[in-house]
């Protein structure tokens, strides 16, 4: 005959797996709430993007530091050339985070849409001579370290901190941050190489930039 001792350890136990099965309920439908909560607002993955074409133009820096696209001739010190990219794929990073709980983390705190790829290398050079700090820079020689980008980074410093582009940073300028010694009258080849192998070589048939 079961005891009152017996009796009431089974009715504690089975309050306690009660309990924990409650509490089980809540945790999944309060984590539940959450990521659903977070997918409303930021979407699921963060996204990035392939480059599949590049683009170069040149004219002119306009207020706030945006680009105006123009013949010229320019000063050197308001010439520039903007590459963009003109084509892309877009993909997600799905793959990269195959648990729910990396997927919630992500959905809660996006990012903005960047390229995949990183420029690992950025060559500027014209088929003519060009004439700098009373130096002749032969043709084809790479003329970077005489351009900054956005008027802030070096080359290096560039691909160094900011090597890709994002829904927020789409469009790179390139300025003269030396006057030249004569005035330019050429063309002009930017090449870019990209960390999966692909590479650009992007002509501006027309540049002209007075000399000072």
């Amino acid at each position: 005959m079961p005891t009152i001792v017996n009796i009431f350890t089974s009715c504690a136990k089975s309050q306690f797996v009660a309990m924990k099965k409650t509490l089980l309920i809540l945790l999944f439908m309060g984590l539940a709430n959450v990521l659903v909560s977070c997918l409303n607002t930021c979407g699921p993955f963060p996204e990035f993007f392939n480059i599949k074409e590049l683009a170069i133009e040149f004219g002119r820096v306009g207020e706030t530091n945006t680009f105006v696209q123009t013949t010229g001739p320019l000063s050197y010190d308001k010439a520039a050339f903007n590459l963009t990219v003109q084509d892309s794929e877009v993909i997600s990073s799905k793959d990269d985070f195959p648990s729910l709980f990396n997927n919630m983390l992500y959905a809660c705190d996006p990012a903005p849409t960047k390229s995949k790829q990183k420029i690992t290398s950025l060559e500027i050079s014209s088929s003519s001579p060009l004439y700098f700090e009373t130096k002749i820079i032969a043709a084809d020689e790479n003329i970077a370290k005489y351009f900054t980008i956005q008027n802030a980074y070096t080359i290096d410093e560039f691909l160094l901190k900011i090597p890709v582009f994002a829904d927020n940073y789409d469009n790179i300028i390139f300025q003269l941050n030396t006057p030249p010694d004569s005035t330019i009258n050429q063309p002009f080849t930017f090449r870019i190489e990209l960390d999966d192998g692909k590479a650009f070589d992007l002509n501006v048939d027309h540049v002209r930039i007075l000399q000072p």
